[in-house]
Parts: structure tokens; sequence; C-alpha cells
């Protein structure tokens, strides 16, 4: 994508870039257009039920800077109901993407991306081509422990742990649900995943639940790219744990059994190596989406598989990888009827917060975090700026068919751009969607997290680390993956979570508030979008500690 589209062919003189996978459908300029595609999807989803706010979004000029107000519609519209209105809006966009972006196959062919997945029934008995690398940890067979929680380079478990989700509440970090849930986990001794089945799409991310899940001794079906540096991180992350990997392999030529090209299944240290392990391990769920459902149907016949999608790549491609997911997901659930689904949410969306979360954000405003003295610059920034910093947190009140009103937290930044919040958006439909039809729907909030590629970019890092001036504390990135890691666990158990498709709920959105892992955020006293490039410049002028010169520096910064 160049300039938020991508040509169909090259100039002349040069040699066009070959495209593979899902990709943007076409224009009318034979270009592939991200913001066009995002535009009318969106539009599609709200026309469902509010046809002048799909009108708004449709004439939107300033997208990289308006889209969210058409994403808060949406989610306004998706959070009143009924469940089946709800239901409907999601499918309209959903089936909008899938229809309309195109999949080209390793041969040139185009096609919507919707026919290209229509072949995946026919495709599960041959393992969508691939074979099955399987890694056994060296615990296997040991005795379950409890599961730990690295935090400031001590490993919680049992008291330590419940005593440090306890300080979390009380400072407004995490929700009374979500200690309540986490507690109860660390009230077990043991906690045995063993015989249970879990595929990680995406399996390398740094926040999603792979190491933790082995640890318990889960089967982990990884999905991701055909990188001998992810598969080496990998197999470490699986080598002293009670799990087993499970890994699509690259069939060998000569195939598997007497020169037939069957799926074979080969275990490290006895069929392979790891350096053949690495070198053949792993699929491009992007270019090759049929064939990964393909060979996620066919594992574990019988048994329920969870399918969490962790996937993530920068700017428009993100869009692209979170739809070929998305198409895995419902490829999954059309085949295999009981899978539960999981994904992450971010913490720059819109959330249903409750009404005495709203009122913590009203205290805030009056006795902030860092202290009274600091209001005497939140007012004179907020007025230098034009009011682009530090604007006081309003809800979005939405009255409900089922249950009274809901009120919504725009979370949503500039700094993420409108292809990221599109792709997250992606999620929340089609985990809205299954869990209409039925299936459990594992959809926790992750937090802010100082993950490598926010520490790589010093700009995000510092905002990040500068939001403690706020409330906030941000978590690193194996205190994310484990607490996520036990939510998940607790959803797939837990009778009265909203995961659960029979638990009624107020509101539909109230599926990404339960157990919130917000570190903080629901409760800052200002809009998300206004205290962000704050965060950054109070990090900058003295690591979270504010001085004058921040204020002074943002109020000439907003008023160049």
């Amino acid at each position: 994508l160049r300039g938020g589209s991508m040509a169909g062919g090259g100039k002349a003189g040069r040699k066009a870039k070959v495209l593979r996978g899902v990709q943007f459908p076409l224009d009318e300029k034979q270009e592939r257009n991200s913001t066009d595609a995002v535009k009318g999807a969106l539009a599609v989803s709200t026309r469902v039920a509010d046809a002048n706010a799909a009108d708004r979004a449709l004439a939107e000029k300033n997208w990289r800077y308006g889209y969210s107000a058409h994403l808060v519609k949406n989610c306004e519209l998706l959070a009143s109901g009924p469940t089946s209105l709800t239901t409907e809006i999601a499918l309209a966009g959903l089936e909008s993407l899938h229809s309309t972006f195109e999949f080209i196959d390793a041969q040139g062919k185009v096609q919507p991306l919707a026919q290209a997945m229509a072949a995946v029934p026919g495709m599960v008995a041959d393992f969508g081509g691939f074979d099955c690398g399987v890694i056994i940890g060296s615990e296997a067979g040991t005795p379950a422990g409890p599961v730990r929680v690295p935090y400031q380079g001590r490993l919680l478990e049992g008291g330590p742990l419940k005593a440090q989700l306890r300080s979390w509440e009380e400072r407004g970090i995490i929700e009374s649900d979500a200690r309540e849930a986490l507690g109860a986990l660390a009230d077990r001794t043991a906690v045995d995943l063993a015989g249970q089945h879990f595929v990680c799409i995406g399996a390398s991310s740094e926040m999603g639940p792979l190491q933790t899940l082995l640890s318990q001794g889960a089967t982990v079906y990884a999905v991701d790219v055909p990188k001998p540096e992810v598969w080496r991180r990998l197999l470490a992350a699986t080598a002293a744990t009670r799990g087993t990997l499970v890994a699509p392999l690259r069939r060998r030529a000569e195939g598997s059994a007497g020169g037939s090209l069957l799926p074979a299944t080969r275990v490290l240290g006895q069929d392979i190596s790891e350096e053949e392990f690495c070198e053949a391990a792993g699929c491009n769920v992007v270019e090759q989406t049929p064939e990964t459902a393909a060979w996620i149907c066919a594992q574990a016949p019988g048994q329920r598989l969870t399918v969490g999608s962790y996937v993530y790549l920068d700017g428009a491609s993100f869009v692209r990888v979170a739809l070929a997911a998305d198409a895995v997901l419902a490829a999954v659930c059309a085949a295999r009827p009981d899978t539960a689904l999981a994904c992450l949410s971010s913490p720059t969306e819109c959330y249903a917060v409750p009404s005495t979360v709203w009122d913590d954000v009203e205290r805030r405003l009056a006795s902030p975090p860092a202290g009274k003295l600091h209001r005497l610059w939140y007012t004179p920034l907020r007025a230098a700026s034009g009011g682009k910093f530090c604007v006081p947190a309003q809800p979005v009140e939405v009255a409900t068919a089922e249950a009274g009103n809901v009120l919504l937290r725009d979370s949503y930044t500039h700094m993420q751009g409108p292809n990221y919040a599109f792709a997250k958006q992606i999620q929340r439909w089609r985990m809205l969607l299954a869990r209409s039809r039925g299936h459990t729907v594992s959809a926790n909030l992750g937090p802010m997290t100082l993950t490598r590629s926010i520490l790589s970019n010093a700009l995000i890092g510092a905002g990040v680390k500068g939001a403690v001036h706020f409330g906030l504390e941000p978590f690193y990135a194996a205190t994310s993956s484990a607490l996520l890691a036990m939510l998940l666990m607790h959803d797939l158990s837990s009778e009265a979570s909203a995961a659960n498709p029979g638990v009624p709920l107020a509101s539909p959105l109230l599926l990404f508030s339960e157990n919130a892992l917000h570190v903080g955020s629901w409760r800052a006293a200002f809009e998300t979008n206004t205290y962000t490039e704050v965060c950054a410049l109070t990090y900058a002028a003295g690591k979270a500690q504010p001085y004058a010169a921040a204020a002074a520096g943002l109020a000439v910064a907003a008023t160049a």
C-alpha cells in the first residue's frame, strides 16, 4: 500500500510486485485503496441500523483523523441491541469484507475471499497440504502446579498473587470482577490443562497465551509465519514445559508413506531435527488462508478446539491479516460447531464502562493521581492548545433494548490510525456473531503493554511509560500474557462468564468489558486522545515527573 492505495499493476519499465493472498479490492482506478475498502465495509455494517450514519462515514473527507467518530457510532449501534440486531450489524460488515476482498492463490487465480474459503472442506482430509510437527515438553507427564505470573522480577502465585490483585484493584488498575476471576485461579494449587486443545494464530505474539498454556500442560497448535527464527523461539518456549506444541510443516517432496503424499506426523528428536523442524515449520495465514483453515480443522478430531487470533502487522496489512484470521475462524466454526473462539481487544477501542468507574473519573479530575498541584497546568494547557490536550472525559450514553442504559468510553487514539482500529473491529464483529450462534467466546481486554514493538518506537514508548502520571500502570509483556491466559482459562471453565453464550448480557458490547485489565485507562480523567501526547512529553521531561517546561512545550506545539 502506498498513500492508502496499491497499484493493480506496475509502472512502465518497472516490474510489478506479485500479489498473493488476501488483498484489498480494486477500485475504479484499478488500485487497492485501503481507505475506501474500510469505509465501505463500515458503512455497510452501520447501514443496518442507521442509514444516515452510514452516509456520514462514506462522506468523511478527513478519514485519518475523523474515523473514530464513525467507529464509535458503530459501537453504539452494537451496544444498543437487541442481540438479533447486533448480530445483523456484525454479519453485514463481515459479509461485505469476505465478498469484496480478493484472494490470489499461488497460481495467480483471483477470486473473492469467500469463494476461496469455500474450498476448505475438501482440503481437510489432506491437512491443507501440510504435515504435523510435534514438540513434547521435557516436563510432560509431571504433576501440574499453580499458574505463576511474572511481575517486577518475581513469580507470583497463591497468596502473593492475590495480594497484588487487591493492590491493583484498590488503585483502579483492574476492576473487581477481574480480581475475583484471577483470584479464583490463584487459589488453585494445581491448574492442569492436559487434554485441552488450543490453536494460537500468531503463536509468537508477546501477549498471546502460548507460554502459560504450555506450562500448564495444554496441547497448542501453533500457527505462525514460516521463518526459522520464529520457530526457534517457539521451540525454546516449549522445551521446559509440560505441554505439547504442534505445528504445520512443509510436506516432504518424497511423501511420507512409500512415496505417497499423505499427511505425516514428525516428532522432534525422533523423526526430525531442530534445524529441520525450524526450516519446515509455519504457514502464511494471509497467503495460505484456506490451507491454514483446513490444517486446523484436521487437528484433534472429536475434541473441542479453542481457536485464538493473536495476529498483527503494521499499517493496512493489519486489516489483511485480521481478515485472513477471521476467515480461518469462520471456517473452523462452520466445520466444528463446538469450537470456542478467543481474541484480545485493544485498550484503545470503545468500551461499555460501569457508572462506578465514571464516578472515579470525576474524582480524578478534582484530585489527579499525580497530585492536586497538577490541576494548575491542566486547564491552561487545554486552553492554550485550543482544546487539543487534557479534555475531561465524558461518557457516550446508549439506551439498550435489553436493560437500561450503558455508558461508553471512546478510547480511540489518532496515533494508532484507522486501519489498526478497523482491524480490531473485524474481531469484534466475529466474536459477537459467534457468541450469537452458540460458541463460547473469550474476548478480554489486552492491557497497555511494553512490548518489543512499543519499546522500539521512541515516541509511543515514551507515551506508554509516561501514562503513570495519569494513574495508569502499563505492564511488561510477560505479566500481560500470563494474566490474559488466566482469564482465558476462566472464560472456558466458568458457566457464569460472559464468554458463555447462555449468559444474558444487558448489552452485547459488555462481552468485551468483563474482567478488564485496563491498567487504569478506563479511570483516566481525560479523553484518551487528549492525554496520550502529554504522557510522552511528561516522560521526556523527567520520566513521568511533569515540569512546567513540559506544559510550556505542549502549549507551543499546540499553537504551532
